[in-house]
């Protein structure tokens, strides 16, 4: 019944700006079609944007005939320099007007209530957004940040936060930009349910997650705090747990993160789909292997027959690359492909290699040791110039360098050599400790009446690996 008695209203409110619209074409070309002579050109309300800024931005000049569409088009171009909150245009005469409303200058920015997220973080963001002191303010750019902050907090598990931002005017066409924020608590789980499961109970599958509902000591742990990249970490682990055990289809077909009005709970619901066991059927070494198909083969820890393991496909993998490298074939790739036949629920597994090139040591160099003579290093390395890199002399490169007791820390990188395909060079940097120690003593005894000692041990003499130390007392 309503719609029908506002209708007639609806049509007549229609016709009357359609008999409006009418009206203004029918007046326009009159008024504002007509090209017109302007001799000077006046700005108004300029404070600290500079007329040469203005008269850049626009194409109009004194003593020239413009249009409306002219002069519409160089209020556009006024607002897109962002220095202005209104432009508008107006004739004196033959003197075109623009009357300007300068943005204000923010003055100072002050920021309160936040604890989880630092001060000086959150003031370099507003100043990638351009708001920072001595900034032209812009409230589009202030409902951004609000916009971000908020989603900072929900990425925290802070749904509840609110973001309260103020301006304060001050002289001179200044702002103050205050930003309040109520972090909130973090929303905390009230269930995990987990659907489609029927090969393993939903309580063995829960204790994969690291996210839980509160228990005696969540307060400890914050276990019950929902965070969205802990529960993709979970996601992961479940996935991991079902293709270790064979079940090669297994997929999270959905995930609801559902809250309460409050936003202080969590309601999480993840929906699988296991799929079929897969057992293997067969394993078979294609591509290049170079080295013995057999000697590779004994790398390989599952076989025909066994239950369809991911990590022990990957671990295999790692071995076979691992070997490769040890012959020089350091980007060696190795891909365990399984070849899924869905009817038998089986999988004939292949392991496809692509060694690449040898690639060789050109150059050794240590970084790092201010105090230790390179040759020092360099007698400990297994690993020589002008030889194909081996993974496993270079680990024991390492090992040997960290166990002369120099040096704190030892890390070992590798980069190509630029220009080449089968040159790289190896860079070992260190970090020394001290080395050397001195000590004094100062006694009395009856017999001997007062001594004194003084020695020194070092296990870096003049840089050469060598200990040297000596120790002196005298007494009465």
């Amino acid at each position: 019944m309503r719609s029908f008695l506002s209708a007639p209203l609806y049509y007549l409110t229609l016709s009357v700006f359609a008999l409006s619209a009418l009206a203004l074409s029918a007046v326009a070309p009159a008024v504002f079609a007509a090209d017109y002579q302007i001799d000077d050109i006046r700005l108004d309300g300029l404070q600290r944007v500079s007329a040469a800024t203005v008269f850049s931005a626009v194409a109009i000049r004194a003593d020239s005939t413009i249009s409306d569409q002219a002069l519409q088009q160089a209020i556009r171009d006024l607002y897109a320099t962002g220095f202005f909150e209104a432009v508008s245009a107006g004739r004196d005469g033959n003197v075109l007007v623009f009357n300007l409303v300068e943005r204000p200058l923010i003055h100072a920015i002050r920021i309160e209530g936040n604890k989880m997220l630092q001060s000086e973080l959150l003031l370099e963001g507003l100043q990638a957004a351009g708001l920072a002191e001595g900034e032209i303010f812009t409230r589009s750019a202030l409902a951004a940040i609000s916009r971000q902050l908020s989603a900072q907090y929900s990425a925290l598990g802070r749904y509840s936060a609110r973001i309260d931002t103020a301006t304060t005017r001050l002289e001179n066409n200044r702002i103050d930009l205050e930003i309040t924020i109520d972090e909130g608590e973090v929303a905390k789980i009230q269930y995990i349910n987990i659907i489609g499961n029927r090969r393993f109970a939903e309580e063995e599958l829960r204790e994969l997650f690291t996210l839980n509902t509160t228990g005696t000591w969540s307060w400890l742990t914050g276990n019950d705090k929902y965070a969205r990249e802990k529960l993709s970490g979970d996601l992961e682990k479940l996935k991991s747990f079902y293709l270790d055990r064979g079940y090669l289809e297994f997929q999270v077909t959905s995930t609801q993160v559902s809250l309460s009005p409050a936003k202080d709970s969590v309601f999480i619901s993840v929906n699988i789909r296991e799929g079929d066991r897969f057992v293997i059927d067969g394993v078979t070494i294609a591509g290049d292997p170079v080295l013995p198909t057999e000697e590779l083969r004994q790398l390989i820890s599952v076989k025909s027959g066994d239950v369809f393991s991911q990590l022990a496909i990957t671990q295999s993998e790692g071995a076979i690359a691992t070997r490769l490298s040890n012959e020089g074939y350091s980007a060696a790739q190795v891909n365990g492909i399984p070849e899924i036949q869905r009817e038998e629920r089986r999988v004939a597994l292949v392991f496809y290699i692509k060694p690449g090139e040898i690639n060789y040591v050109r150059r050794i160099t240590f970084t790092g040791n201010t105090a230790t003579a390179d040759y020092v290093l360099r007698r400990e390395m297994r690993q020589l110039e002008g030889a194909p890199i081996s993974a496993q002399k270079l680990e024991q490169s390492r090992l040997r360098i960290q166990r002369l007791g120099l040096f704190e820390e030892v890390r070992l990188t590798t980069r190509e050599v630029p220009g080449t395909s089968d040159q790289v060079d190896v860079d070992i940097a260190v970090t020394e400790q001290p080395t050397a120690s001195i000590n004094l003593s100062l006694g009395y005894s009856g017999a001997n009446g007062a001594s004194l000692g003084a020695g020194l041990q070092h296990k870096n003499w003049l840089g050469t690996g060598n200990n040297f130390g000596f120790n002196v007392e005298i007494n009465d």
